[in-house]
């Protein structure tokens, strides 16, 4: 009898705990952030790959991450930094022109075509 009134009493704890706060996991590390209200909602979550769409999902989460000082992790996921790494960053390939691409086509074809191939050298 004694030991079902301690199992009782260790899972009313437990159940409180969970009420009450949330474990979120992230790329750092485990924090453990209070709740707004005693709801089992976001118990234990893991936000290491959220986006800005997943959040919206968990507004509880989110308003209880900014109220224990969390707003660098609810930035993260709203503002991602883009990685580049160092040396890395090339200018955004553009088509070639029209002019280049009439006259890399080695197909020997007449009429407009042909036409249009002796236009593009006569402008280049």
């Amino acid at each position: 009898m004694k030991s079902l009134i301690f199992f009782l009493i260790v899972m009313g704890i437990a159940s409180l705990l969970t009420l009450n706060f949330h474990i979120v996991q992230t790329k750092e590390g485990t924090l453990i952030v209070k709740k707004g209200r005693m709801t089992f909602e976001d118990t234990y979550i893991n936000i290491s790959g959220w986006n800005i769409a997943k959040l919206a999902q968990h507004k509880l989460l989110e308003k209880d991450l900014l109220a224990s000082g969390h707003e660098d992790l609810v930035r993260a996921i709203k503002y991602p930094k883009k990685e580049v790494e160092a040396g890395s960053e090339q200018a955004p390939t553009q088509p070639p022109p029209a002019s280049d691409i009439l006259l890399e086509s080695g197909s020997q074809g007449s009429g407009s075509g042909q036409r249009l191939k002796e236009r593009a050298k006569s402008v280049r």
